[in-house]
Formats: structure tokens, sequence, C-alpha cells
């Protein structure tokens, strides 16, 4: 059927809203965001126009395609996937700094281009801005409480809790942090073990059935003789990064280990604050300041929210905790000798994990245990 008049409103609306944020993101020509080419409309029968946005060809197709292939884990591999990650977070900073929030950060939105020198990695790129959105403001206004079930900012699986949380009444750029943080741990899976192990966490993940299940879980607590709707990460998640930090290979001195615990301390933070709030290191006046300030000591545990519990990282904190000083994960300076990867004498498997998903409810659905 045809659209009507509003809704061809509507996607004229959106078509020009992202070819203007693709053209100002080219002009910070960020290596790591998929280079826009040009915006243009065609007659159609029966709907008046199409809409085309053109972009740079990605030769080896997006993150997911490549999870497929079998990485050959060596230490070298696993600084140029570091690099890659440093790319991705200094592409949302790029982003951020924009007033951008991609909302929808996933593997088949992170496009694959295949690497000139025929090694796995190659360059990872953030692509699919259709549901980015721009604000004048650090955060934009969720919808209301209640009309969660009738659509959906970007994928269920990689969506962060605070869209389901009522008492959250904005949702931030820390939207993407939440999301790439679950990338980076499905990218720290497939190093460990490859696809078959990606599969079987997604199948933990989703209870044995194919279906788009949120990292987290919606549980009710009473505080203060009240009842509160809180937000945790999915047992399944907690089990496999239990699992994963086990690994010989994951011990904290060295590269793989340091990237769990950013993703488990800094990145897949279930909770917000619900209100503005600063975190203090030493004389620093900002909030940009203070928290850049903490990233570059390596304060993974200092930068705390207000009630103790820890604080998702900026796309400026998170580029700092990868980058290359400071003791971020790629500064090789003070390391073993096999920081990149630790001795393979003990051999990694795929974990045997249980496939089901804990009960839990929210105020709009209640899901029960696979």
């Amino acid at each position: 059927m045809p659209p009507d008049a509003l809704e061809r409103e509507i996607i004229a609306n959106s078509w020009a809203n992202e070819a203007k944020t693709l053209r100002e993101l080219n002009l910070r020509d960020d290596k790591h965001i998929v280079r826009f080419i040009t915006a243009f409309t065609k007659a159609d029968v029966g709907s008046g126009k199409s809409y085309f946005l053109m972009f740079e060809w990605a030769d080896g197709g997006s993150l997911e395609r490549l999870f497929a292939t079998k990485p050959n884990m060596t230490g070298d591999l696993v600084k140029r996937t570091m690099i890659q990650l440093l790319g991705l977070a200094e592409a949302l900073k790029t982003t951020h700094e924009l007033g951008v929030r991609h909302g929808d950060i996933k593997p088949t939105n992170i496009l694959h281009f295949n690497p000139a020198d025929n090694l796995v990695i190659g360059t990872l790129k953030i692509g699919d801005w259709g549901l980015a959105k721009c604000h004048t403001e650090s955060t934009a206004r969720r919808r209301e409480r209640g009309q969660h079930t009738k659509t959906r900012f970007g994928n269920l699986a990689y969506e962060p809790p605070e869209v389901e949380l009522g008492k959250t009444q904005v949702l931030s750029r820390r939207y993407d942090i939440w999301s790439i943080g679950c990338v980076m741990f499905e990218i720290l899976i497939w190093l460990l073990y490859g696809y078959e192990g990606l599969n079987t966490f997604r199948s933990d993940l989703q209870g044995g059935y194919y279906r788009a299940t949120p990292w987290y879980v919606l549980v009710q607590e009473e505080v203060d003789g009240k009842v509160q709707v809180k937000a945790r990460l999915q047992e399944a998640v907690e089990k496999w990064m239990d699992t994963v930090a086990e690994e010989a290979v994951c011990d904290t001195d060295y590269a793989l280990g340091g990237l769990l615990v950013i993703i488990r301390r800094r990145l897949l933070i279930a909770e917000l604050p619900t209100k503005t709030w600063r975190v203090v290191f030493g004389d620093s006046q900002t909030d940009r300041q203070t928290e850049q300030r903490g990233a570059k000591l390596g304060a993974l545990n200092e930068a705390a929210h207000p009630s103790g519990g820890q604080v998702r990282a900026t796309s400026a904190v998170l580029v700092a905790l990868l980058g290359k000083e400071d003791s971020g994960i790629l500064d090789e300076s003070n390391r073993p000798n096999d920081y990149w990867l630790r001795d393979l004498s003990q051999s990694v498997q795929v974990p045997n994990q249980r496939k089901e998903v804990p009960t839990y409810n929210t105020s709009s659905q209640s899901r029960q245990t696979c």
C-alpha cells in the first residue's frame, strides 16, 4: 500500500535530516565513520518519490559477516583488533561532540573493509545513521512512559535499559556506550571462541530461541517500603563474563583481560543517575575534564555513581581507556612481553553455559524462564 501524505512527509524529513547529519560527519573526516557520497531522489509511480543515500562500498560486508570467519588467534590480531575498537570509540566521540547519538549500534551496522595485507580484521566503520538523533544539549527527551511497546529506538538486543526504566526521563549519548559495550564483548567472545562460541553465547542469552533479547533484566526491589524497578545485567551475560575472566589469556595484566574490565566496569552499567552530578578528581572544574582525568589515571574503580555503583563511560572516557597513553589498552609501556596474547598452552574451549533466561517483570510485559 503506497504511503499517504503524512507518511511521505515523515520519510522526506527523515531522509533530509539523515543527509544533513551525514554531511556534518563527512566534514570531520573520521576514518571509522562510513563515508557519505550523496543523497538523491527518484520519481516513483504511486508514492511520488523514492529517497536514496549513497555511501562508500564496504567490500567486507559487516562485522556480523566477519564473525562468521574463524579468527587465527595471534598477538598481532589482538593488537589490530584493539586499534579498531579505539577507532570505533573515536568515531563515537566525533559524533557525540557534534551532538549526535547514533541510536542503533550493532554488528550489522558496523561495516567491515577488507585489509590490503589480507589479514582478518581490516577496518571497521560505523554506518547506518537512520536513527541518529541530533541534540542541542547533551540529552534528548525520551518518549512518554508507556509508549515503549509501540516502537523501539534501535535493535532490542543492543538497546540499553534506560529505554525501559520509567524513572529515566532522558536518553543521553551514553545510549551508544551501552550498545558498543555489547558489541565489544561479542568481539571478545569471537576472538576467544570463534563463531561457534558467539552463537552459543547468543543462544544462552536468548534462552535457546532465536529472538532479540536485551542484555539486561528489570527486577522489582523494595526500598524504604516502596517497590522500585531496577535494571541489572542478564544472568547469562554475567556467567559468560565470569567464564571469560577465568581464561589464562584474559588475566587483567594482559590486553584481553584489560578489555573485559573496561566492558564490565565502564560500559555495561545498567543504572544511570537520575540527575546531573559530578565526579571529582583533584581540582578539575568540569565534568569532561574530571572524566578524562579519571580515565587517564586508570581510575576504573574511582569514577563511581553517588550511590556507590559504577558510572557508564562517555565516549571521551572510552577513548582514553582504550588509547595509547596513561595505561590505556594500547599503551605498551611497562607491559609483559606477551601482553597482546598470553601463553596459549592452556587452550580455550567454547563454554557450555546454561541455555535459559532469568524470569523478570516490567510494567509492560512478563517473561518467564525458558
